[in-house]
């Protein structure tokens, strides 16, 4: 069958009645065909289709040619007026579902597979951004029709967005995953993000919290009473953990007289259940919050009561809340803008290194995959460094 043409065919009023126009034989000079006209599924535009039946001429005759390509013509016309349509025929049908369709289906698989957080990064990413876009520009748009033209102008337009490298980069591997489920669930063809190339990493821009800092930190913190804030900022800072996953620990994962809080797989970043180390001036402060007393289901450092707390409580604290907590301080403080909440756990890891703690400890201990990632997170801006060794330097 050849490829469809778009034409304005006679009796449009019926077409658009029906969605297509009856099929006819026409007996050209040079060919014969069947031709009719069909509504496109997503565009709602009119395709000519025809296909070619010369041969019949050839092998019957034109008289009995004649009467068997009319018995073809009356079969097709019954098949459309039954509500067959070609741009679906087999797995063909899944090609030509609505982008936002396929988005919805996409999300709901997903619902079941991934990590709260990383569900609502695939959420704002494709859910709403990609969305959005798509459906300004393309409002026809099918994750099959969506190529990779159409792919090179959606990254610009995240790069035009101001968006740093490692986001853009983040954009584009969400994408990348969505589009190749498409692929395998028979929505799409082709990835039209697999060529786009990456941009150049970034060099982190985070220097490390001196000793002098964490006793100022710490300081103010018992000045406040803010408990729940030390412990988070221990938590980072010897256990490890990162602040995503510190918000969703609960008390059942605490061992106080094992020393170790254990992160389950849904909750740890690489989906792999570990144990991270308690030192003992954590354990004294999570003794002070009497998290021995409460519900084990209570989350560690919860609540969403008025102003910064963060306390053992039955509610999840906003994912932020620490970070946030961090930025006040930092604010109160007068920390550079370098000197990151993410600072503490690269500086945790340097000063392991630095203790004698063997690499391969530090990389289970930091849940990294592997020894490369563990002395890459080391390798950060120590301002103390000059004065360390001005004092330590060999004489000539």
């Amino acid at each position: 069958m050849s490829i469809p043409q778009k034409k304005q065919p006679r009796g449009t009023i019926v077409s658009n009645l029906y969605g297509y126009t009856p099929a006819v034989l026409k007996e050209y000079a040079d060919y014969w065909c069947i031709e009719y006209y069909v509504k496109h599924p997503v565009t709602h535009e009119l395709f000519r289709r025809r296909e070619k039946v010369t041969g019949y001429k050839t092998r019957y005759g034109v008289r009995e040619a004649r009467q068997l390509l009319r018995i073809a013509v009356d079969r097709l016309n019954l098949k459309l007026s039954q509500g067959w349509n070609p741009f679906f025929v087999h797995e063909d049908g899944r090609l030509l579902e609505p982008l936002h369709v396929v988005i919805e289906k996409f999300l709901k698989e997903k619902e079941r597979e991934l990590r709260p957080n990383t569900l609502r990064s695939y959420n704002s990413m494709i859910g709403k951004e990609l969305l959005l876009w798509a459906q300004k520009n393309y409002p026809t748009i099918t994750a099959s029709t969506f190529s990779k033209n159409i792919a090179v102008r959606y990254m610009d337009f995240i790069a035009e967005k101001g968006k740093s490298n490692i986001s853009y980069n983040n954009t584009k591997k969400t994408l990348s995953s969505f589009f190749c489920w498409c692929v395998e669930k028979c929505y799409a063809k082709e990835n039209p993000f697999a060529g786009i190339k990456s941009k150049r990493k970034e060099e982190k821009k985070r220097i490390l919290v001196t000793a002098d800092v964490r006793e100022q930190i710490t300081a103010y913190l018992e000045k406040e009473n803010n408990i729940g804030m030390q412990v988070a900022l221990n938590l980072v800072y010897q256990s490890l953990l990162r602040p995503k996953e510190i918000n969703e620990i609960r008390l059942k994962d605490v061992f106080l007289s094992e020393k170790y809080i254990l992160v389950p797989g849904v909750v740890a970043k690489n989906h792999k259940e570990r144990k991270a180390t308690l030192s003992n001036a954590t354990i004294e402060l999570l003794q002070k919050l009497n998290i021995e007393k409460l519900p084990k289901d209570y989350f560690l450092l919860g609540g969403n009561q008025p102003g910064r707390s963060l306390i053992p409580h039955k509610q999840q604290a906003d994912r932020n809340r620490i970070n946030k907590n961090w930025v006040r301080l930092k604010k109160i403080l007068k920390f550079p803008k370098e000197m990151q909440l993410y600072s503490l756990r690269d500086t945790g890891i340097t000063d392991m290194l630095k203790s004698g703690i063997d690499d391969l400890t530090v990389m289970q201990h930091a849940d990294h995959h592997s020894l490369e990632m563990t002395t890459q997170y080391a390798k950060h801006i120590d301002t103390g460094l000059v004065q360390k060794m001005n004092k330590l330097l060999p004489e000539f």
